[in-house]
């Protein structure tokens, strides 16, 4: 008796996206939009460093 084949997974395509969830003229989406993510994440990331643990991974 061989493996069992495998059945598409089809609940994935029932899934709504954020963006077709969300009201995109709502004001905290427009001021999500105007704030820059990446100073900020540069900022805070000096505060938070640590040598313990395992490193992050990064996609190339």
């Amino acid at each position: 008796m061989g493996p069992k084949p495998s059945s598409p997974r089809t609940e994935a395509l029932f899934i709504n996206r954020l963006d077709e969830l969300i009201n995109l003229k709502h004001l905290l989406v427009r001021l999500a939009g105007l704030i820059d993510w990446s100073d900020i994440e540069r900022t805070f990331a000096i505060s938070f460093t640590s040598g313990r643990g395992r490193p992050p991974e990064f996609d190339s």
